[in-house]
């Protein structure tokens, strides 16, 4: 994402999504997943990433504990960089509908370092709505 004129982002923003991590292909496609994100940062220039500021881990606020697939995902991830990264390691924990985070604690369980959580409660984005009659709005004006 380049810099917008107004917007708050005075830098240009790179985001690398990596779909299909710990589905039903298996290991030898998350080893090749691994594989394309190491080329990115060995390529060379303009397709190289030559630096990156964070590292991001989704996942969902009710899991009480991580399936040994996230283990997997999270630990093939984090052993393509080094340690110096640590502190910037992130957790993004969606449907985050309240304060009591059950899948916080699986993640401090798990042994692995985050530096910092980010919390969304995208819970709303998925309610059914249906119970609202439109006509009863349109009346109003």
């Amino acid at each position: 994402m380049h810099p917008q004129d107004g917007g708050r982002l005075q830098y240009t923003l790179h985001i690398i999504d990596t779909p299909g991590f710990g589905d039903t292909r298996g290991i030898q496609r998350d080893q090749e997943i691994v594989d394309h994100i190491r080329q990115l940062f060995s390529t060379k220039p303009p397709m190289r990433i030559s630096a990156f500021d964070a590292v991001f881990f989704l996942i969902k606020a009710p899991d009480a504990r991580l399936t040994p697939s996230q283990s997997y995902v999270f630990q093939a991830i984090m052993s393509l960089f080094g340690k110096d990264i640590e502190k910037n390691i992130c957790s993004l924990i969606t449907f985050a509908e309240g304060l009591n985070l059950p899948v916080r604690a699986a993640l401090e369980e798990s042994g692995l370092t985050f530096g910092k959580w980010f919390t969304f409660n995208n819970a709303a984005l998925f309610a059914n709505n249906t119970d609202l009659d439109s006509s009863s709005l349109s009346s109003m004006f």
